[in-house]
């Protein structure tokens, strides 16, 4: 049985709100300029992955993972490093950790418009970058349709529902 009270729909919208998958190379060349200028930018850069990018993916994953297991019906455990700090250091295990449960969510939350998910984080590129947050705005959309279907005997009746309204996921 779902433990709806666990699963906080705000948050899910705020973790979609923030979630970016439109870089393109004029962000990445600015920050370079940045960069090569000596320059700090106090900013969440969006030509740039670093920390905040880490901890969003991580922090994202590992949340739509407590939502699955809070329904009760996936013995699965958020594993993802979500407290990147200045001095981590990203190694591959964690890349494929990310990759791998992409993957794995894909299947448990099928939508058949998602991307694919990239073979590999090495040698990141924006491409790459927003095709793993793309997807995750994807699943999330899925299990925010999943949450909203679910009903408990006697709660309801077909004829008390209009039909699907996919408008706030709409681009």
């Amino acid at each position: 049985m779902i433990d709806i009270d666990k699963i906080d729909t705000d948050e899910i919208n705020n973790i979609t709100g923030g979630l970016i998958y439109d870089r393109t190379q004029i962000d990445v060349d600015y920050a370079l300029s940045l960069e090569h200028g000596g320059i700090y930018a106090n900013e969440d850069l969006k030509g740039a992955y670093n920390v905040s990018d880490r901890n969003r993916v991580g922090g994202a994953l590992n949340y739509i993972t407590l939502c699955l297991r809070n329904t009760g019906n996936y013995e699965i455990r958020p594993e993802i490093k979500d407290d990147w700090d200045v001095y981590d250091i990203a190694k591959p295990g964690e890349h494929a950790k990310i990759l791998t449960l992409l993957e794995y969510m894909k299947i448990l939350l099928p939508y058949s418009e998602t991307e694919e998910v990239p073979g590999s984080l090495d040698s990141l590129t924006y491409q790459k970058a927003n095709a793993v947050e793309n997807i995750l705005f994807d699943l999330y959309g899925v299990l925010s349709r999943l949450l909203d279907s679910w009903f408990y005997c006697g709660e309801a009746f077909a004829s008390e529902f209009d039909a699907w309204n996919w408008q706030g996921w709409d681009e």
